[in-house]
């Protein structure tokens, strides 16, 4: 009887073993080469999964396995960024025809489930989440110009186009994202008059208590000089007392109309240090 050959590697690994790791390597070097060649062609090459199969992995892919997922991630890249080399090579891989939805387009089935499943509900979860997290943030004037470029005129998605009158029902009134119940139709108190936005304006220097642009920079859309908005921090149109009011220009005023809570304890915190 022959003896039986048995493989030099049985039972190392490559953390244990110098030599399997460096043939693991030097294995998965030459898959690639082959790859490239065409040599070596991948056994899922040409095939697609079948409808059941679909069915099954979008079952598997539970909400709780994609938010473990998504920590898992988060917690191998903490700290990590990537070189501007590395971002540009994922973008060219995924632009024109290297995108894998080029020249293709959504049927109108599934823009209709996209529309059934962006409720108002989810609407107004992302705004709330996206405003937090700008909440005490700056954009630097390069990026807000960069910003702008991208979306004036012609380049603006919505350029030339208007909301239908079904459009503007579903995103109007009580399906706004920022409905509050009609408190914005609310009378302000007698107190606030403009003596005393006047008042506010001069005690916060002439300066937005947010992006800290001065008065005197502010202009309208006819290039006319605007004021500053006195806004009420705690939202409450009749409270105006002065440790409730703060100078913000147009665009940071509007921001403060998502996630009014975390606004209000921001606000506060930055009256309780000026006082």
């Amino acid at each position: 009887m022959g003896l039986k050959r048995i493989s030099w590697r049985k039972g190392l690994t490559k953390e244990t073993d110098e030599r399997v790791s460096k043939a693991a390597e030097k294995s998965s070097k030459t898959k690639k080469r082959l790859f490239k060649e065409g040599k070596l062609i991948p056994h899922n090459k040409g095939k697609k999964f079948s409808e059941e199969s679909k069915i099954k992995m979008r079952k598997a892919w539970t909400p709780k396995r994609r938010r473990e997922q998504s920590k898992r991630n988060i917690t191998m890249n903490t700290g990590e960024k990537h070189t501007k080399e590395h971002i540009m090579k994922n973008r060219l891989a995924h632009l024109g025809k290297n995108n894998h939805f080029y020249g293709e387009k959504h049927t109108k089935e599934t823009k209709e489930k996209m529309k059934k499943s962006w409720t108002s509900e989810r609407r107004k979860k992302h705004a709330e989440t996206s405003k937090m997290n700008a909440i005490g943030r700056k954009a630097s004037d390069e990026t807000r110009r960069k910003m702008r470029e991208q979306r004036i005129g012609e380049k603006n998605s919505f350029y030339g186009k208007k909301h239908t009158k079904e459009t503007l029902n579903r995103i109007s009134g009580e399906n706004a994202v920022n409905w509050r119940g009609g408190i914005s139709f609310e009378p302000y108190g007698k107190e606030f008059n403009n003596h005393l936005r006047e008042q506010i304006r001069q005690r916060d220097q002439y300066r937005c208590q947010q992006c800290f642009r001065h008065q005197s920079e502010l202009r309208t859309k006819k290039n006319n000089p605007r004021k500053l908005d006195i806004h009420h921090i705690n939202f409450i149109k009749t409270d105006n007392n002065p440790q409730n009011l703060i100078s913000l220009c147009l665009n940071c005023h509007n921001q403060t109309q998502f996630n009014r809570e975390q606004w209000t304890r921001y606000f506060q915190d930055r009256i309780g240090g000026m006082i």
